[in-house]
């Protein structure tokens, strides 16, 4: 796994992140990164859409928020009928497409 990937994957396991976040800690390639993690290493990464403020205090919508989902492989205690469905993610009772 290349640095820039091991980093993303860190900072996503700390918690929801969105690309003003990452590239505030100096990845430039957001989306890029993310979808590498995914197709490279099946993570299951949620991505959804949010409005947020950058770093200057401006409002910017349509920036994208990444969930890195639990690992139903490896964490007996979730039900893989709870979290997955062939094309869609259930998340608190929300579906949500994979993007």
């Amino acid at each position: 796994m290349a640095p820039l990937e091991k980093f993303v994957l860190h900072e996503l396991q700390q918690g929801k992140k969105t690309t003003f976040d990452l590239r505030n800690k100096g990845v430039c390639s957001t989306a890029q990164t993310i979808s590498c993690l995914k197709r490279k290493y099946g993570l299951m990464i949620l991505t959804e859409r949010c409005s947020c403020r950058d770093a200057a205090g401006v409002m910017h919508h349509n920036i994208a928020r990444y969930h890195l989902l639990p690992d139903i492989t490896k964490n007996d205690s979730i039900h893989q009928d709870q979290f997955f469905h062939p094309t869609k993610v259930v998340c608190n009772h929300i579906q949500r497409r994979l993007i």
